[in-house]
């Protein structure tokens, strides 16, 4: 993948991949900025602040409709450790998006609008209401980062917040979030499309090199070896049981990814999963089970989650589960995991889309643009001791376990 990059005398780093084989452009811009940098009274705020980027400028009063009415469109997402902003359109629309992107970024945290903020503060209500408070166990669930790393730690809380987190917020606490943490040296914008790429530089610089540069707030990050608590219970009105386990990963073994979704397919895959023919083929105490890895820039999680209907086999797989987990792993489909993995990998950057997302996902864990490329184009590589390693942590150490009871 080809690439250029520079960095702008406000510290706004931009990456350039010229792509003669597509009609759009591809904007992202994205910032370090995310759940992590939020202190305990302003949990959500950063999602908060993502909804908000979209209400508009005294400039541009209609984001959203300033892009589809020329055929563009915009999407963006928050996680703990950053903001993602997507915005795509014809090559015509390459300045005026880039406009579009700094009048926001610049304006409108002191143009905020009591009512755009009264607006987005029920919306993201309603979607806390529907992905939470209405899911089963979705409460359960959004405790768990408490729960894995301790409330007081960046990660000790979910994204999205609670609510009444997000009802307690208010405008003076947002624009000050805002002021503080959204600044261009903390940012990066990466760009997709057929053009050439000092054309590109020249109207990146032209609307985002004048914008002031902010001293980067950062935060500080405990080592968390273990989770903070072994065991949480909610018990609930629905008709299955939910378990779920989950082990940080140190850090000493955080290069071993690949080594780790290996183990996810030798775990719950329906062709391979030792679990999956074991608990839900077999016995048929579980009717479904799925395993990850969710990675964050200072930590990774591996977990595992079975749904059971019935109690009894609830508890029973509670019991079961470690004694399991300690048979050896069936090595031999080495091979074909490559296969699998590189052809999961592939499919992630198959289109300008989903490449941009993918280096998104990258640059939030703060990997280099070379790092991403080597990431993104080099063949995945497993060994016997790479897995067996990444077997072992599951083994030796204790998980978080989360156990959903139905009734």
């Amino acid at each position: 993948m080809q690439y250029h990059h520079k960095t702008l005398h406000n510290g706004m780093k931009a990456v350039v991949i010229p792509d003669n084989q597509t009609p759009f452009v591809h904007i992202a811009t994205v910032f370090k900025t995310g759940a992590k940098d939020e202190q305990f009274h302003e949990w959500g705020c950063a999602h908060l602040c993502e909804h908000l980027f979209f209400t508009g400028t005294q400039k541009a009063p209609y984001f959203d409709k300033s892009l589809t009415e020329f055929g563009g469109s915009s999407n963006a997402w928050t996680e703990h450790d950053g903001t993602v902003f997507l915005s795509k359109g014809p090559k015509s629309l390459f300045e005026r998006i880039l406009w579009l992107e700094s009048d926001r970024f610049q304006n409108l945290p002191s143009e905020i609008k009591a009512q755009s903020w009264e607006t987005e503060r029920n919306v993201v209500v309603n979607e806390l209401l529907e992905t939470v408070e209405d899911t089963p166990f979705g409460k359960l669930l959004n405790e768990s980062w408490g729960a894995l790393y301790g409330k007081k730690h960046p990660y000790g809380h979910s994204v999205i917040g609670t609510l009444e987190h997000i009802r307690k917020l208010n405008l003076p606490e947002i624009q000050s979030f805002l002021n503080k943490h959204y600044s261009m040296s903390n940012a990066t914008i990466v760009v997709i499309g057929d053009f050439q790429a000092t054309k590109a530089f020249e109207l990146i610089e032209q609307y985002f090199d004048m914008m002031p540069q902010k001293p980067a707030v950062k935060t500080t990050f405990p080592n968390v070896k273990r989770p903070f608590t072994e065991h949480i219970h909610s018990s609930e009105e629905h008709s299955h049981h939910l378990l779920r386990w989950e082990w940080i990963i140190p850090p000493s073994l955080e290069q071993q990814e690949d080594s780790f979704s290996a183990l996810c397919e030798l775990l719950t895959s329906q062709r391979l999963g030792m679990l999956y023919h074991q608990l839900q083929l077999k016995q048929n105490s579980a009717h479904y089970m799925d395993s990850g890895i969710d990675s964050l820039r200072h930590s990774r999680i591996f977990w595992i989650e079975m749904h059971t209907h019935n109690k009894e086999n609830a508890i029973c797989l509670q019991k079961t589960l470690p004694s399991l987990l300690q048979q050896p792993l069936n090595l031999k489909w080495l091979v074909l995991l490559e296969k699998r993995l590189w052809k999961n990998r592939l499919l992630s950057i198959e289109t300008p889309d989903l490449r941009l997302e993918s280096i998104c996902s990258l640059l939030l864990r703060d990997l280099s643009f070379p790092t991403i490329c080597k990431r993104l184009n080099e063949k995945p590589i497993l060994t016997h001791q790479a897995l067996k390693k990444a077997h072992e942590l599951l083994v030796t150490t204790k998980p978080l376990v989360i156990w959903g009871e139905g009734q």
